[in-house]
């Protein structure tokens, strides 16, 4: 087996569950979650959408093969590598969850965490969700029957937000989204210490010595979590 196709293997990023014997039998740390309950939950992967504009095919930036994961232990959520996640809440949580400064992503390792936290810049950080690229046009070619569900007839980035900002107002709900980085590189850099912070920002290799790191989106007002997941760490700079 070829080096590149061993690392690909391993850019797989799993739900740390209780009893999962894939990684480890319970979470390194305890988890509370948050009572700002999680409504839905999906993933896709950043793609273009192909539009047939008679002869001429154009293309649209988005975020490709959209399909719903389900939500375990209130939240704890099934992803891998790669993908971008949408969480979806409760409207009456919107306010709250806007003030990004109240949580922090805390990234350590899985199995025995060793008092390090991942580079800012390397752990996946939630925001507010990019309603355009979670919604297709419709006349986009080979979607599949979730992403027809949230289509927009118009195809421009305003469009497609505006469609995407009429739907949630009609369903009440407010979504995050986050994407789990599959480019070994980008877990190798330090980035510079956040400013009002004690801690050191740190590479994968040296907070995660068994290769597996453990995210929690933590609230530091009512310290609980909104969710967490746990993710295979690129072999490029595993220990492993």
């Amino acid at each position: 087996m070829s080096n590149q196709t061993l690392a690909a293997s391993t850019l797989c990023a799993i739900l740390l569950l209780p009893g999962s014997s894939s990684i480890a039998d319970k979470p390194p740390v305890p988890v509370k979650c948050s009572k700002d309950k999680v409504k839905k939950v999906w993933r896709s992967s950043h793609g273009q959408f192909t539009v047939k504009n008679g002869l001429a095919e154009d293309t649209y930036s988005g975020y490709v093969g959209r399909s719903k994961l389900k939500v375990k232990s209130k939240c704890l959520l099934k992803a891998k590598a790669g993908d971008r996640v949408m969480v979806v809440f409760d409207e009456k949580h919107k306010r709250k969850l806007r003030i990004s400064s109240h949580y922090e992503m805390q990234c350590v390792d899985a199995v025995k965490p060793t008092g390090k936290f991942l580079s800012y810049d390397a752990a996946p950080q939630p925001g507010g969700a990019d309603g355009k690229s979670w919604t297709p046009p419709c006349s986009a070619k080979g979607l599949n029957k979730a992403e027809k569900k949230v289509c927009s007839k118009g195809k421009s980035n305003s469009e497609r937000w505006d469609h995407y900002k009429a739907r949630i107002k009609k369903s009440k709900t407010y979504a995050l989204d986050f994407y789990i980085r599959a480019d070994p590189s980008e877990y190798s850099r330090p980035s510079e210490p956040l400013v009002g912070s004690s801690r050191a920002n740190t590479t994968a290799d040296e907070v995660a010595p068994s290769g597996k790191l453990f995210c929690q989106y933590y609230s530091k007002n009512d310290e609980n979590v909104l969710f967490a997941v746990t993710f295979d760490v690129p072999l490029a700079v595993s220990k492993k």
